[in-house]
């Protein structure tokens, strides 16, 4: 939501000379989340780099190319929506398959603007699964390695024009180390003798630490906006090991529907802007500026949602339907030789 935010701020001059881009620094929870998430879900006996890739294909990619699909189809058939994507075949090819490129408006994006964040994201699966083939015990040290060998050769090396050099080299791919390193703490219950009031000033000093860090966007991102990240997810993951957190639908369903609202939301806040513009309704002053807000966060909301439960949660049903199906015969071909199988 802090995502949908920061777009709905990226369309109002009047806000963006008044307020820095602060809540752009939930891509940099995602990344503090996404590292603690991978080594959490692998830490149990058995896990294999090849289990583990094939689930993170079937949770990234069908979506994200549908939605590819999509962008494409609107940039040919209504391009007055984009400010500045262009469909080439070049473009859309790489994009498809999480290749850093230039793109024709020469940003570092895909077709999907905030696909540069699955670039990443697919990147980091790749090194973990390599990683895991190498060692299964000593993944996170070898993960940690690799993560940390291109931003330092960045600070010897000029990548500038070097699509791939310069993107891989970036410092913000140390923010999946911080998650990574949250994660081995955790799993060894450092994070739960921190506590409920311990979580509290440490969510506090993290977001008092994003704002800081959006006066000084010049800076290294891991610092400005990596660190305090790391600092408010090691707080909700101490309050949540204490287990003061109640379970809420409404939260749980937005949870649920994150990633399809990351790639629904520039929907609907294309057609606001649109919209606002044909109406020529205002875009100064604290009353419209809230109210554009408003409708941009609840139309990115609705669209994740409708995509989940439309899109996303039956399209991965399908592609788990196999296995799913498979399951309920072994255990019934058990229970008639006999055997004592618990459900």
């Amino acid at each position: 939501m802090m995502i949908v935010f920061t777009h709905g701020w990226d369309q109002l001059p009047w806000l963006k000379d008044r307020m820095p881009d602060i809540t752009q620094s939930g891509v940099d929870l995602f990344f503090v989340i996404s590292g603690f998430i991978m080594v959490y879900v692998t830490a149990k006996p058995g896990s294999s780099a090849l289990h583990f890739f094939k689930l993170r294909i079937i949770r990234i990619v069908p979506l994200y190319w549908l939605y590819t699909f999509a962008t494409a189809g609107l940039i040919l058939i209504l391009p007055q929506l984009f400010k500045t994507s262009v469909f080439t075949v070049p473009h859309f090819i790489q994009s498809l398959l999480f290749i850093p490129h230039w793109s024709p408006s020469g940003s570092l994006s895909p077709l999907i603007l905030l696909g540069w964040t699955l670039n990443y994201e697919m990147f980091f699966y790749a090194m973990f699964a390599i990683a895991m083939v190498a060692s299964t015990t000593r993944r996170v040290p070898i993960t940690v390695a690799m993560l940390l060998v291109l931003p330092l050769v960045g600070l010897f090396v000029s990548f500038e024009g070097n699509a791939a050099g310069e993107f891989y080299s970036n410092d913000i791919i140390l923010e999946f180390v911080f998650g990574m390193m949250l994660a081995q703490a955790f799993l060894k219950g450092a994070v739960d003798r921190v506590g409920v009031i311990g979580g509290g000033i440490l969510i506090a000093a993290g977001a008092i630490g994003l704002c800081i860090g959006g006066y000084h966007l010049e800076s290294p991102r891991a610092l400005i906006f990596g660190v305090p990240a790391a600092l408010i997810v090691a707080g909700a993951l101490s309050i949540e090991a204490s287990r003061y957190v109640p379970k809420m639908q409404p939260f749980l369903l937005l949870g649920d529907a994150s990633y399809s609202i990351y790639l629904a939301h520039l929907f609907p806040i294309a057609l606001l802007r649109f919209g606002w513009g044909r109406l020529m309704l205002p875009t100064d002053g604290l009353g419209p500026v809230l109210t554009f807000l408003a409708i941009a966060l609840l139309g990115g909301a609705l669209a994740g949602v409708a995509s989940y439960l439309l899109l996303e949660r039956p399209m991965l049903e399908r592609i788990r339907q196999p296995q799913s199906r498979r399951l309920p015969n072994v255990i019934a071909a058990r229970a008639t030789a006999g055997s004592n199988i618990a459900p």
